[in-house]
């Protein structure tokens, strides 16, 4: 009985280590660094929004979107363990999927990821919530809401230093993408979900891989 004690309050502080703002921002950050993207900053407004959400869908228990003023990533880990740093780990993953050239995901899903990288969102709130039996929810939302069908997430260093060795064409750059996301009529928002099954096989610190 102690052995299990010990076990259960292992894993108890591990899963509450992973849920902190500080791992949310953190692996968001080190995937917007891999590809010289600034960093998010922590919103209480934008995480009031995510924890309500979240506990809304303890109702129900259903993966759908909130559609809200902000862009959203979800994913549901269906074991206590699953944490928010877990969710964030799988969204990351997906960037080998992704092909900036051609803007497009290859080979599976990957607009968890862009979402994640997108350069002109920069406030981010999450939260983890238990559902069902022993499952967990996670939500992260991004503002601005960004992930627009079409544009790019972030610039290559190859247009970047084409823009700046061209003023004109920065200009007109610039100007285009105001008009393709805020005057010529509303931004189409996509929205991804993501779940996943226990593992079939697990270990004590199997939350944190």
């Amino acid at each position: 009985m102690a052995a299990f004690m010990a076990t259960f309050i292992f894993l108890l502080a591990l899963t509450n280590a992973q849920n902190t703002l500080g791992d949310y921002l953190a692996l968001h950050n080190r995937a917007r660094a891999q590809v010289s993207v600034g960093p998010m900053q922590w919103s209480n407004t934008v995480a009031a929004y995510a924890q309500a959400y979240a506990e809304k869908r303890k109702v129900d228990c259903a993966m759908i979107h909130s559609t809200g003023p902000y862009m959203e990533n979800i994913a549901a880990g269906y074991y206590p363990e699953f944490t928010g740093a877990d969710a964030v780990k799988l969204w990351a993953n997906e960037k080998p999927l992704y092909d900036h050239a051609s803007n497009k995901c290859v080979g599976g899903e990957c607009g968890h990821y862009t979402q994640m990288v997108w350069r002109s969102s920069v406030r981010l709130g999450c939260a983890r919530v238990p559902y069902k039996a022993n499952s967990q929810f996670v939500v992260c939302n991004y503002d601005p809401p960004s992930n627009y069908i079409g544009e790019k997430p972030y610039d290559s260093w190859v247009s970047l230093t084409l823009r700046a060795s061209a003023t004109s064409q920065l200009l007109f750059q610039v100007t285009r993408k105001k008009c393709l996301r805020w005057r010529c009529g509303k931004p189409v928002k996509v929205f991804f979900s993501l779940q996943i099954e226990r593992p079939t096989t697990t270990t004590i610190n199997s939350a944190a891989v």
